[in-house]
């Protein structure tokens, strides 16, 4: 309980979640982590992704000229 309130107050993100918001697939961001575009955290078998990285894997997709991208983007 106490690790899970330690996660929300430095916000971090599961990659499924990141994923959701990001309107990609898990195995896309599987690849940019091979790539070593991206950093994560990981602990105990679960990768996590600080709310700080959103801007950086908003310019990912913007560098790929994703639809994904301008999706999000329209959204908002």
């Amino acid at each position: 309980h106490s690790a899970n309130n330690k996660r929300q107050k430095i916000q971090l993100f599961t990659r499924k979640q990141v994923a959701s918001v990001l309107g990609i697939h898990i195995d896309t961001l599987r690849n940019w982590e091979r790539k070593r575009l991206v950093k994560t955290i990981r602990e105990s078998g679960v990768v996590w992704y600080h709310q700080t990285q959103m801007p950086q894997l908003l310019e990912i997709l913007k560098q790929n000229n994703s639809p994904r991208h301008q999706m999000f983007m329209a959204q908002r």
